[in-house]
C-alpha cells in the first residue's frame, strides 16, 4: 500500500505542476486591467456617441419645428396686414364727410 499511495501523491504533486504552469502561461498571456480599461473606453465611447447622436438628431427635430413656427408666423403677419387693410378701405367708405352747400 505504501508504495500506491507514493505513486498517487507523485502523480497528483506532477498535475498539479502542471496546472499551475498552465495557469501561469495563461495569465501571462492575459491582461485583465488593460482589458478592462479598453471595456471602459468602449464603453465610455459608445455612450459620447449615442449622446451625441441623440442631441444631433433633436437639434434636427427643433430646428425643423423653428422653420415650421417662422412659416406659421409669417403667413399669421401676412393675414393680419391684409386684414387691416381691409379695414382701412372700409373705414374709409362709411365716414360721414360734412358737405358745403346744404339744400335749404
Amino acid at each position: 500500500m505504501p508504495s500506491s499511495s507514493a505513486s498517487l501523491s507523485t502523480r497528483t504533486t506532477k498535475a498539479m505542476e502542471d496546472v499551475w504552469q498552465d495557469i501561469n502561461l495563461v495569465s501571462l498571456n492575459d491582461h485583465p486591467r488593460e482589458d478592462l480599461l479598453l471595456s471602459q473606453d468602449d464603453n465610455s465611447r459608445n455612450k459620447t456617441t449615442a449622446y451625441m447622436n441623440e442631441l444631433e438628431m433633436e437639434n434636427k427635430n427643433l430646428r425643423k419645428e423653428i422653420a415650421s413656427l417662422r412659416k406659421e408666423q409669417e403667413c399669421q403677419r401676412q393675414h393680419q396686414q391684409s386684414l387691416l387693410a381691409r379695414a382701412a378701405q372700409l373705414s374709409k367708405k362709411h365716414t360721414l364727410r360734412r358737405t358745403s352747400t346744404a339744400p335749404f
